[in-house]
């Protein structure tokens, strides 16, 4: 009878530990509070699950294996489902590029501006993330009064949050604007709806 015991503890473990989804590092973790990042990892991750078992994997031929794939896609679909919740619920537009190539999706949500995995702009030698109530920032003088500085854009490709400071009133229209404050130039805008 112990030996039954002592064989079957590390296969409860090994279910108790992985039955969830994995925990992954703190850079992953802090990724995922973003929702864009979070929309598409975990439908990716859900994809993956998935896939496992349509290719027959021989992993999923372990009545044990396949219930932790199953609970882990179960989780990362719910997860997918709540980003995406998130996303619907916010206002969000795709980047123009002006005088440079910017590509991808931000998302204004709970205060912070979101910028999605798909985001990438030309480098340059001072870029900062600004918010204007302008639609399009070519059309009036820019940086203005009322526009405001976020801070410098973090990385030139990929997920990452900004907070934004508190707005007097929510507005109806509100652009994001990368603009070069060594050159004084515009660089690219999304106009978030």
């Amino acid at each position: 009878m112990r030996t039954r015991f002592i064989l079957l503890t590390p296969v409860l473990l090994l279910a108790a530990c992985t039955s969830a989804l994995p925990k992954g590092d703190a850079v992953t973790q802090e990724m995922l509070k973003n929702p864009l990042f979070a929309q598409n990892y975990y439908s990716d991750l859900t994809e993956h699950f998935v896939s496992l078992q349509i290719h027959n994997d021989p992993s999923m031929d372990d009545p044990a294996m396949k219930s932790i794939a199953d609970d882990a896609r179960v989780e990362a679909l719910a997860r997918a489902q709540k980003a995406s919740a998130i996303v619907n619920e916010g206002i969000n537009g795709s980047f123009i590029g002006i005088t440079e190539d910017a590509r991808g999706m931000a998302l204004l949500a709970d205060g912070n501006l979101y910028f999605g995995p798909d985001f990438t702009v030309t480098p340059a030698g001072e870029l900062h993330v600004f918010t204007t109530l302008s639609v399009d920032p070519r059309d009036v003088p820019f940086p203005g009064p009322d526009d405001t500085d976020v801070g410098p854009v973090k990385l030139a490709y990929g997920a990452q949050t900004y907070v934004l400071p508190p707005v007097k009133e929510a507005p109806g229209q509100l652009s994001v604007v990368l603009y070069d404050k060594m050159l004084k130039r515009l660089h690219a805008f999304a106009q978030l709806i």
